[in-house]
């Protein structure tokens, strides 16, 4: 087994049996149980919860279309150390991490602890979350400065590489690539396996929203108002630019680039850096876009979420009663939204909002699909609640 000397792993089992204990006595004082030596179960069925572990109102979120399966304990104190910093759900694991740097990997079906690691020090600046897209078997966690690769079976260090450059985005993860926007403004492309830097591009102002993929083209736009698409060898295919920053992440409909900019418009590209259309609004955007089944949904402050052609940028439908809405699935043929206060569903057809409710004391909310997925809400202590279709 491969370990560094700077990840700390806390884990139970055989050889294992100091940290079982203190993980035991972490579990006893928020009233859960361990048997020494063997895997500690930091969950519970919903039976059993009370709003003190996961502030939910069973109620409410059964009108969403959804019903608690368990509440799960990825960190060990009550509370996380610090907050929470990223997440991503999985068919078979939810994966959380904290300001700390630990990292915790739940069981989707129980809810149980299968591991948890400290990959480096608080002030480690983490970038991405992500599945290996050559061995689904294990994750890999960016910071700015190095890729941690882990086995999810046992929280393994099976890679360790350094990046060239200091990155400051998610990647876009092709095949062997993962394709990194900087800082400094340059788009790098690092080789994974070999530690080295596949091509690398310099564009106008500091990269700070996610790189995507249109097919096999990489879309990337820059805080200096830049548009740049390269080919995965690092050929630049088109370019373009916007009348501002951006403060979210690009979408993709398959086709085109999708962009919300601070400029007060919506924006659309070819791979070829040709303009397609633009879409004016009155303010700023600040919520992420989600593309989906041929439209495009955009909040926009004072007006409500607006659903788009993304072919044509022609306006489909208005929802005013919502602000700050990022759509983050569909659940029996309804658009379900996160507002950052609640969750709402949506009439898909006309715009008309259906239901909302309020989730006092959830920090984010995550699906493992888009379509009638599992949504994972993670409470301001860092308490993971799974909530299944009902």
């Amino acid at each position: 087994m491969t370990r560094s000397p700077n990840v700390r792993v806390t884990r139970t089992g055989p050889g294992g049996r100091m940290l079982a204990m203190t993980l035991a006595a972490g579990l006893m004082a928020m009233g859960g149980c361990a048997a020494q030596g063997q895997p500690v179960t930091k969950s519970e069925p919903a039976s059993q919860t009370s709003q003190t572990r996961f502030p939910a109102v069973h109620e409410d979120w059964s009108r969403m279309g959804y019903r608690m399966d368990w509440v799960g304990f990825p960190f060990v104190d009550a509370a996380p150390r610090g907050v929470l910093r990223d997440a991503a759900a999985f068919d078979d694991v939810f994966v959380i991490q904290d300001r700390q740097s630990t990292v915790s990997v739940l069981e989707a079906a129980t809810g149980k602890v299968r591991w948890s690691v400290d990959l480096a020090g608080p002030l480690t600046k983490f970038v991405a979350i992500t599945r290996d897209a050559t061995n689904p078997d294990q994750i890999m966690v960016c910071s700015e400065s190095e890729a941690f690769t882990l086995s999810l079976a046992s929280s393994n260090l099976v890679g360790r590489e350094r990046f060239e450059r200091v990155v400051n985005t998610r990647p876009v993860m092709a095949g062997g690539l993962g394709i990194f926007g900087t800082s400094t403004g340059e788009v790098y492309a690092h080789q994974f396996g070999q530690s080295t830097t596949a091509w690398a591009f310099r564009m106008n102002g500091a990269i700070e929203a996610d790189p995507i993929l249109i097919g096999d083209t990489i879309g990337v736009v820059s805080i200096g108002e830049d548009v740049c698409f390269f080919s995965l060898g690092g050929s630049l295919l088109g370019r373009a630019r916007l009348f501002g920053a951006v403060a979210t992440n690009p979408v993709t409909d398959g086709r085109s680039m999708l962009i919300a900019g601070l400029d007060q418009s919506v924006w659309s590209f070819d791979p070829s850096g040709q303009r397609l259309w633009r879409y004016r609004t009155s303010s700023p955007l600040r919520t992420q876009p989600t593309a989906h089944d041929g439209v495009l949904y955009v909040n926009v402050p004072g007006t409500g979420l607006v659903a788009l052609d993304p072919t044509t940028g022609q306006q489909k439908w208005v929802c005013k009663d919502l602000s700050d809405a990022r759509v983050i699935g569909v659940r029996a043929g309804r658009l379900l939204a996160w507002t950052g206060r609640g969750l709402a569903t949506v009439d898909p057809a006309t715009g008309d909002l259906v239901d909302r409710i309020q989730t006092p004391g959830v920090m984010n909310v995550y699906a493992d699909r888009f379509v009638d997925g599992n949504l994972y809400g993670v409470s301001e202590r860092g308490v993971v609640g799974k909530f299944i279709p009902r």
